[in-house]
Order: C-alpha cells, then sequence, then structure tokens
C-alpha cells in the first residue's frame, strides 16, 4: 500500500472527503508554524539549500530584486530560456553583472522557474516545498 501525503489545504481541494488523523493534522500545523516563525529564516539568502541552487538563487533573487521585476515574475511564463521578453533579459544581465555568468539554458530555466514559484507564493512557501 502506498502513503500518499497532502496538506489539509490541498485536502480541501479534493473532489473527495479526507479524513486527517489528529496526528498528521497536528505534524502539519507544527511544520508550517516552525516555517513562519523560525527566526533564522533571512529572505532571499535560500540557506536551507544546496551550495549550487544558493549560488544561481541568491543570484537571481538579487537581480529580481535589483531590477524591481518581482511583480513580472508573478506572470505566467512559458519559457524563461527561449523568451524574447525584455526583461527577462534586463534580469539575465543584471545576474551577469552580479557575479553569476555559469547559466545553461536548463539551470536559467530552473532558477527562474524556483523565482517564480517565490513570486507567487513566497519564500516561505518555497522552504516548506523544497524540502
Amino acid at each position: 500500500m502506498t502513503s500518499l501525503i497532502i496538506s489539509e489545504e490541498e485536502a480541501r481541494l479534493l473532489p473527495f472527503q479526507v479524513t486527517l488523523s489528529q496526528a498528521q493534522t497536528s505534524n502539519f500545523q507544527e511544520k508550517s508554524t516552525n516555517i513562519e516563525n523560525d527566526e533564522t529564516f533571512i529572505p532571499g539568502k535560500f540557506e536551507y539549500v544546496s551550495e549550487l541552487d544558493r549560488l544561481m538563487f541568491v543570484n537571481a533573487w538579487q537581480a529580481i530584486t535589483l531590477t524591481e521585476n518581482w511583480d513580472f515574475m508573478k506572470n505566467n511564463i512559458e519559457s524563461f530560456a527561449w523568451s524574447d521578453d525584455q526583461i527577462i533579459d534586463i534580469i539575465s544581465k543584471k545576474m551577469v553583472e552580479l557575479g553569476y555568468n555559469g547559466h545553461s539554458r536548463a539551470s536559467f530555466n530552473y532558477t527562474m522557474r524556483r523565482m517564480q514559484y517565490v513570486a507567487q507564493n513566497g519564500e516561505h512557501k518555497f522552504k516548506e516545498e523544497y524540502y
């Protein structure tokens, strides 16, 4: 038998009723509270990811912040790697200017998708989902 672990929020969206045990509910609430109240959490530092991801994510976060494009990142963008959009080009150039020039198209798309998730859902939610 395979177990499926979902959050209370996800359970509410299902087309059928799911009953969570008290332990599951408590565990979910504890995890959410710990992340939101984590005094060591510093936005944009990504200290909870691997070293390589951290280099890419911090650089992208800084580039998006300095170019003031977080609202743009919330948009539904088909491809970051193959886009002709000038804003993506501006962000990409800022990333190089800030010192990261090691992206392939795949790593650029990977990084930008994570930043899009941060823009749409917040970094606390990103941290929660990253684990």
